[in-house]
């Protein structure tokens, strides 16, 4: 995570943090400023590229779209983007920490 509020980052009364306590939820620090070594920000873009053909939805629309959306996500797509991360790295190191392009 990048501690984004979103993800509950800096906060121990944000709900999400909360929820992530409460169930056990481990997960790892991902820098905010190196998204091209995030492979999720890959899998974002399927799910609002499905969004994106949808003009306007209230929450309970929203929510069913997004979870289309994040079905469209194959776990193939998944692995490809995760099996990619030697390379990502690589190219950040070859790059000397400029923007690789992912």
């Amino acid at each position: 995570e990048d501690n984004d509020s979103g993800h509950g980052g800096g906060s121990s009364t944000n709900i999400v943090a909360r929820w992530k306590r409460q169930n056990n939820l481990d997960y790892y620090f991902n820098s905010p400023n190196s998204p091209d070594l995030s492979p999720i920000e890959n899998c974002w873009q399927v799910m609002k590229q499905h969004l994106k053909k949808f003009p306007h939805w209230d929450e309970f629309e929203t929510r069913e779209l997004a979870e289309e959306g994040w079905q469209k996500v194959s776990q193939d797509f998944i692995n490809s983007r995760i099996d990619s991360m030697p390379r990502r790295l690589q190219d950040c190191i070859d790059m000397e920490g400029r923007l690789t392009g992912y």
